[in-house]
């Protein structure tokens, strides 16, 4: 039995789900007046970036701190006659918010950034008058061509980092035609280029001049134009028969399937993860396909996502789709995967400092199980969970090091809250033990609901439910049916058949084979001494 928290006795820092849901629906509502008095207001370059603009609207404002404390105080009816704000924009959010009038708002700035901004503003209007814009441009368009040098490829991976890299290479590696990967981040290339993976170089030569002569606006100060003017002449110039891109929430993502609607090229996303909030990345595709891995998923974003198509091809990293390995052996150790999750306004920090407490109190009270620790690339270590290094029963591992099957695959039981991985321990076979401190109602989709595991609302209940699963391990088979039935409905399918899917689905747009003239390259490069 779920528990929820009574909103009279609640505390700001337990309006974290309620604030990020009002934010999502905000940032809709905000775009779409913005859009009813100029409907080219989000247009650049006769290209459509308002849904660009709505993803970089939510992961900016997401975990922003003073728009929270507003939001906090709103809810506690204790707003100020006057809310102090940094910037228009952040006026209009919490007008639309908060509900309250703008007049109630005041914008509190810098006076000398203020002048600072307006002088900066002074020069690039002359810049821009005397043509210098155009001719940067130009400039840049003619050291793309010159360090493309004529490229050619049938499809063009896009990624932001090594990460997305790796987990996209085993789709790369599998289609029989040109294939290169592209990037805006620098550091992202140099890895490409330390593992001799092809890729498509970009130059961003001298593109602050380029950004300092635009028009101030919003799709502007989240950089979108700057995503927009280095990405289109690269797409446009090689012309691939398809993009894929992968995970799909990213602002720039958006950007990408834009241009590849302008250019009458086919996007093709491919689902990296799981976010238990449809939040404002994950609403509106329309990429000309997204594929997931189970019609699950599909159903679930929908929802928000009218004119998206979807097709369920299976998870390409998982190796297989399993059922729960009970230790059968009265000497086989259970074992035990913690992955905390990050700090946000939806997990404060005081309740994921809790959700952590539970590491060290079963590294102590389960001697004979084996605790395996893997905590988010993205989380600073934390000196209190490497103290445990020191116990013979604890083993540590980083998604930076370890595949995601090393991660989960070889765990009986895993513990979590907000994370993918407690859907993709389901379909490699351990039982999720999700442990929900915060104001959301339940974790989505509702594993708990459909008896695919077990969710709980305080650190007490977990320790009571971890003692009774780890001391009589066949408890886990109870949820066998659940499982299997989520496995059924998320998972269409593991690595192996994924792949095969991916590769020969005639509804994913791939190029079917590659031409002549590749593989003449292809025998040239093998052969060549």
């Amino acid at each position: 039995m779920l528990y929820y928290f009574d909103m009279d006795q609640t505390r700001p820092e337990e309006f974290g789900y309620d604030y990020t849901m009002n934010l999502c629906s905000a940032i809709e509502q905000l775009t779409a007046q913005e859009i009813a008095s100029d409907e080219k207001k989000f247009t650049y370059k006769s290209t459509n970036l308002r849904y660009a603009l709505e993803r970089s609207l939510y992961f900016n404002y997401a975990n922003d701190d003073l728009l929270f404390d507003i939001f906090g105080q709103w809810k506690m009816g204790d707003l100020p006659k006057k809310i102090e704000v940094e910037d228009n924009l952040q006026k209009k959010l919490v007008s639309v918010v908060c509900k309250c009038p703008e007049e109630r708002i005041v914008i509190i700035r810098s006076n000398i950034a203020h002048r600072f901004k307006i002088a900066l503003k002074f020069i690039a209007k002359f810049i821009l008058r005397l043509g210098i814009d155009d001719t940067i441009s130009g400039i840049r368009k003619s050291l793309n061509r010159r360090i493309q040098k004529n490229a050619q490829y049938d499809v063009l991976f896009f990624v932001l980092n090594e990460r997305f890299v790796k987990y996209m290479k085993p789709v790369f590696d599998i289609l029989p035609v040109r294939c290169a990967f592209i990037t805006h981040d620098k550091k992202t290339e140099s890895f490409l280029s330390r593992e001799k993976i092809p890729y498509v170089k970009i130059s961003h030569f001298l593109y602050n001049f380029t950004r300092w002569s635009q028009d101030d606006c919003w799709t502007k100060r989240f950089r979108l134009l700057e995503d927009y003017d280095i990405l289109h002449d690269t797409i446009e110039r090689i012309h691939p028969k398809s993009v894929a891109l992968v995970e799909g929430n990213a602002p720039i993502y958006e950007v990408v399937n834009q241009i590849c609607k302008k250019l009458g090229i086919q996007s093709v996303c491919i689902q990296q993860g799981w976010s238990p909030i449809v939040h404002n990345g994950f609403r509106n595709m329309t990429y000309s396909k997204m594929l997931v891995w189970g019609e699950g998923f599909a159903r679930d974003l929908a929802k928000y996502n009218p004119q998206q198509k979807f097709v369920a091809t299976g998870n390409h990293i998982i190796e297989k789709i399993t059922v729960p390995k009970v230790p059968k052996k009265s000497n086989e150790k259970i074992k035990l995967g913690f992955l905390p999750p990050m700090q946000t306004k939806i997990l404060s920090q005081k309740k994921l400092d809790k959700f952590m407490s539970l590491v060290p109190w079963a590294t102590n009270e389960f001697k004979n199980a084996e605790i395996r620790i893997s905590q988010h690339p993205t989380i600073s270590k934390n000196e209190r969970l490497e103290k445990l290094s020191e116990y013979d029963n604890v083993t540590f591992m980083s998604s930076l090091t370890h595949t995601l099957q090393d991660i989960i695959g070889d765990n009986d039981i895993v513990v979590s809250f907000y994370s993918t991985t407690i859907l993709e321990s389901i379909a490699a076979g351990a039982l999720p033990v999700i442990v929900n401190l915060t104001s959301m109602p339940h974790y989505f989709p509702d594993v708990h609901a459909m008896k695919a595991g077990i969710e709980l609302k305080s650190v007490e209940e977990a320790k009571k439910i971890l003692r009774g699963l780890v001391s009589n391990p066949e408890k886990i088979s109870h949820f066998n049916d659940g499982m299997e039935e989520f496995r059924r409905q998320y998972f269409y399918a593991g690595k192996e058949q994924a792949i095969k899917n991916m590769r020969h689905s005639k509804k994913t747009f791939w190029p079917k084979k590659a031409s002549y003239s590749y593989f003449q390259t292809v025998l040239k490069t093998n052969l060549m001494p």
